[in-house]
């Protein structure tokens, strides 16, 4: 392809001509692989029917997943997607049999129709809080699942997305939700379908939750430096979390005149 302007090829594999979308990976290549860092887009059906593939490393580099790139990847048993995919696209992991871990960053927003529709050697799956739609069909016939995740504090709207948990069975499976979400979860369309749904503690191991009115934060808004004054705070460290349960601060503070914390 050296005269080719358009495509290149690495030990066979089919990339453009600058290496930033792998296009098409062969059938019967070896077992795992590991996407070059150059690579940003994973093509539409760039692994489908790659029986052999039991391993692949997405690096961060990646920002886009294409419509049924790893489908009827049949040997593949764990996937990793890493916090630079904001969507996982159609399909894309559809008849993944042998399918028994995924990994979903907070970065996901968007799980595409039958994105994993099929994977039914899956038992567990966690849907994290910065999901906002998910499509028709996304998890249909994952027939071994026994318990999901749903880490969104308010239920994603299925309204539009038809069968997202078809062929699950809502007895066995156990729907675990946020502390404070269950009646929301009851009521929503295709959730309340679930007949075992319990809230679960804090991803953040938080379990209790104490108001101290002498507290003070300061400046609102902030940057990278935030100020906590108290009459009796007395930590080494501190973190911050999200309402979803997400880290955002983790610190070693550093005490300042006048009971003032500087973290950042």
């Amino acid at each position: 392809y050296a005269n080719n302007p358009k495509y290149s090829s690495i030990d066979g594999i089919l990339f453009n001509k600058k290496h930033t979308e792998l296009i098409k990976y062969p059938n019967l290549k070896v077992e795992s692989y590991t996407i070059p860092s150059t690579v940003t887009k994973i093509g539409d059906y760039a692994f489908e029917y790659c029986d052999e593939l039991k391993n692949i490393t997405i690096p961060s580099s990646v920002t886009s997943i294409g419509n049924s790139a790893f489908s009827n990847c049949s040997g593949l048993t764990s996937i990793e997607i890493p916090s630079s995919i904001t969507i996982i696209g159609s399909s894309a992991f559809y008849n993944c049999f042998g399918l028994t871990t995924i990994k979903m960053p907070s970065s996901v927003t968007s799980i595409e129709m039958y994105a994993f529709s099929n994977c039914n050697t899956l038992s567990e799956l966690k849907i994290p809080a910065s999901v906002k739609s998910i499509g028709i069909c996304a998890f249909s016939s994952c027939t071994n699942l026994n318990s999901i995740y749903a880490y969104p504090i308010s239920p994603v709207n299925l309204n539009s997305s038809i069968g997202v948990f078809s062929n699950i069975d809502k007895y066995t499976c156990t729907l675990y939700v946020p502390i404070g979400s269950k009646a929301a979860y009851e009521a929503a369309n295709q959730w309340k379908d679930f007949k075992n749904i319990v809230e679960f503690k804090d991803p953040t191991g938080i379990n209790e939750v104490a108001c101290d009115q002498n507290i003070m934060l300061y400046p609102n808004p902030t940057t990278n430096k935030l100020f906590i004054k108290s009459e009796s705070f007395n930590y080494s460290s501190i973190k911050i979390f999200s309402l979803e349960g997400k880290c955002l601060i983790s610190e070693a503070t550093s005490y300042l005149p006048e009971n003032c914390i500087q973290f950042g």
